[in-house]
């Protein structure tokens, strides 16, 4: 079992605002980006708004069709709803509102192999000091 007070161990070091400041870039940006590079109409608070709308309508969708014992569709109907609603917000068509999820992902894990090669939060040692043997 993970201990709790071992994970905030880790984070101890860092002031809280810039782990805060960290989290939200690492949420935001690649959605940004993604819309910046198709030319859609955004900025970072828009950004950050539908990020988080998307992940609720993803999760949303998900549970309503796992309640109805058909979850597999549930991820279809998520899929849909974040590529109409990148459509209509970031006044783009469908096809580059399912580029901005593509590239979303992309950036995402451009952003995530940076963090690690830089060492801003690294993943080897928090796991090193919660327990887990490499």
């Amino acid at each position: 079992m993970i201990d709790i007070t071992k994970i905030i161990e880790v984070f101890s070091g860092y002031k809280p605002w810039l782990l805060f400041a960290l989290a939200v870039f690492v949420w935001i940006a690649p959605l940004h980006f993604a819309v910046k590079f198709v030319d859609g109409d955004t900025n970072l608070l828009k950004s950050l708004a539908y990020s988080i709308l998307s992940a609720f309508l993803s999760l949303f969708s998900v549970l309503l069709f796992s309640l109805a014992k058909i979850g597999e569709y549930g991820l279809i109907l998520g899929f849909i709803l974040i590529v109409w609603l990148y459509s209509r917000k970031f006044k783009v068509g469908l096809i580059r509102a399912i580029l901005i999820l593509v590239l979303q992902s992309v950036f995402g894990i451009i952003v995530s192999f940076i963090i690690n090669y830089f060492d801003i939060i690294s993943v080897k040692e928090a796991l090193k000091n919660i327990g887990v043997k490499s």
